[in-house]
């Protein structure tokens, strides 16, 4: 119960948090959608999404996804018809790949996303859809959703057509993961209470009509 509350407090802390968890914030926006996620049980499956948008001249990105291995597993990355990078020229001009490490360390997972145009593609300007990224639950417990690249000086590598880096900033997102009481629990508290505080007023009647 003490853990729950704890939880439940990092939920109100996080949102607030999380307004003002943009880094970097200049250029291009990179998103980790939604910002929050509350899991209502261990065992499900769940999907974020990554999203960019004010950019200018893209043409290739490269970021790497920290996650909580205590609490998550990271099951898939997936690039969605007509995401962001799609080509226009021809559907064979882009170059992708995933890494997943769940066991990055004891307790901390990545996922590194490289996807780049090729053979002349025009780059991208605008805002769009990434990728989505799915994920299971393993246990109770919270775990942010973090984009860093170590000794990078914004949080995702990001490039036009020369090669150039894009600056850019990054939110970080966070779950939770909360099993909820079953209605049948409830009703069974509820009703619990209801027998108690009955049969305490009627034994306190029958002692005051004693007396």
């Amino acid at each position: 119960m003490k853990f729950k509350l704890l939880l439940l407090f990092s939920i109100a802390f996080s949102i607030l948090l999380n307004q003002t968890s943009l880094i970097w914030a200049e250029g291009a926006i990179i998103s980790i959608e939604p910002s929050f996620q509350s899991i209502p049980q261990v065992g499900e499956t769940f999907t974020i999404n990554v999203s960019i948008s004010n950019i200018e001249n893209l043409f290739g990105y490269d970021f790497i996804l920290w996650y909580n291995t205590t609490v998550l597993d990271c099951l898939s990355v997936e690039w969605p018809e007509g995401h962001f990078l799609t080509p226009t020229k021809n559907p064979n001009n882009i170059f992708n790949i995933e890494t997943i490490e769940d066991n990055f360390n004891e307790t901390t997972g990545a996922v590194r996303v490289v996807a780049t145009l090729t053979n002349g593609e025009p780059p991208k300007n605008g805002s769009g859809l990434l990728v989505k990224i799915t994920f299971n639950s393993t246990a109770t417990g919270s775990s942010l959703l973090r984009l860093y690249w170590p000794g990078y000086i914004y949080p995702a590598k990001l490039s036009d057509p020369a090669g150039n880096p894009i600056p850019c900033s990054a939110n970080t997102s966070e779950v939770i993961v909360i099993p909820e009481y079953s209605v049948l629990a409830i009703f069974l508290v509820v009703v619990t209470l209801t027998v108690t505080v009955i049969i305490i007023w009627r034994s306190r009647r029958a002692q005051l009509a004693l007396i």
